[in-house]
């Protein structure tokens, strides 16, 4: 396989073979549920180029530590806005926005939380890109 960089533990294939044709998953931060639901396809394109650009050859990751200030709050907005907080009332779920229309929480929320989720819905938007190494596939 032509690969061209390790990301997170993962390859990246430049044939750009697609098997990760999930498009939500729930993920659990704290003592709250989550959906994150993938980025549209050019969202995800235009990320991927920023994100590996900004790399170097790192960890996908570690492309946040080399943006500015306002290249970090774009990719980050674009990561929540992907974010349903599930709240669970009486055994019936209510889909909630992370954020709300005017750019607040709608629920209380910790940075490490916060930066977990971003970095969660990035890497689940760029999944297609990513092929995960067979050593992470060991247990």
């Amino acid at each position: 396989m032509e690969t061209h960089g390790r990301e997170r533990g993962y390859l990246v294939d430049r044939r750009m073979k697609v098997e990760n044709r999930q498009a939500t998953k729930n993920i659990t931060v704290g003592d709250k549920t989550f959906q994150i639901t993938k980025m549209d396809p050019r969202t995800s394109c235009w990320l991927f180029s920023v994100m590996g650009s900004k790399a170097e050859g790192k960890m996908i990751l570690t492309a946040f530590g080399n943006c500015s200030k306002e290249e970090f709050d774009q990719i980050q907005s674009l990561a929540l806005r992907q974010i349903l907080w599930l709240d669970n009332k009486d055994g019936t779920v209510f889909p909630t926005s992370l954020i709300a229309q005017n750019g607040k929480f709608t629920i209380s929320i910790e940075a490490d939380e916060l930066y977990q989720l971003t970095s969660e819905s990035v890497i689940f938007s760029l999944s297609p890109f990513l092929v995960e190494q067979e050593s992470s596939l060991q247990k």
